[in-house]
């Protein structure tokens, strides 16, 4: 992280920069990884989020909204306000974002969050959850948009075929003895076991929201959307067919696309 903190000082945004952490940053094998991240995180100005909702309250400059109720005690308290169980609305709430802990090392909570929104139907909710595969156990709960990465985008790709990694998965879950052949295999397996719904590897999908019984509401249920960036790194360090990427993402408020929210 130490290498990368002059480009994550570099980092600007109006309504301020935010994360969440991967399986990566919290490896077992070092116990203070976290730790160590998210201190240099927020060393950069970037707010660490891990089953932590906020509330929007400030307006496009970057400015107070005069009509939330909230007094604020800093610039960024101005702009965001954090959502505790039993919060009542904040009128001036313009949308949430939701950063989740990962799944890999039990940090995934997202019945902590996302039932005490106070929930109105022209606010949007916006989720950061690094693993793609959470979006079905989100799907019982209204996300507008989740942003995942993880997945690599599979990293190695076929046209018209899509990452190859599943196929080895499925091979090797039908002959358990070729996944201990040597380390190369062993990798292999282990990569291809990474996400469990290839489908979502990367770009943007609907998502079916369900009841808590997992079966989606009806023929016509809204759909929450996901999209899975395919990242910048490489593990191991090999890509073909899948690009590294950066999006961009241009949110407009429904009742006036002009304005970008």
């Amino acid at each position: 992280m130490e290498y990368l903190r002059q480009s994550l000082l570099a980092l600007r945004a109006r309504l301020g920069v935010f994360a969440v952490l991967g399986n990566h940053d919290d490896k077992a094998v070092h116990l203070s990884a976290k730790v160590r991240v998210r201190a240099v995180l927020e060393e950069c100005g970037v707010r660490v989020l891990e089953n932590e909702a906020l509330a929007f309250v400030g307006d496009l400059t970057g400015r107070k909204s005069s009509s939330s109720t909230k007094s604020p005690t800093n610039q960024s308290d101005s702009l965001w306000r954090t959502v505790l169980p039993g919060s009542e609305f904040d009128p001036a709430t313009k949308f949430y974002l939701v950063g989740l802990g990962d799944p890999y090392r039990g940090y995934f909570a997202p019945e902590q969050v996302l039932p005490h929104l106070p929930q109105q139907e022209n606010i949007p909710t916006l989720v950061m959850s690094h693993n793609p595969d959470t979006a079905a156990r989100l799907a019982r709960y209204r996300v507008d948009l989740q942003l995942s990465g993880h997945s690599h985008g599979g990293q190695i790709r076929l046209p018209f075929v899509g990452p190859l990694l599943p196929y080895f998965g499925r091979l090797f879950d039908t002959f358990p003895v070729l996944a201990t052949l040597n380390k190369t295999t062993q990798t292999i397996w282990r990569q291809a076991h990474t996400v469990n719904n290839w489908t979502w590897a990367s770009g943007l999908h609907n998502v079916p929201r369900t009841t808590d019984e997992q079966q989606p509401l009806d023929q016509d249920t809204p759909c929450n959307r996901l999209y899975t960036n395919r990242g910048l790194g490489t593990h191991p360090p090999l890509r073909l067919f899948c690009e590294p990427e950066l999006s961009y993402f241009r949110l407009t408020n429904h009742n006036n696309k002009r304005r970008p929210i």
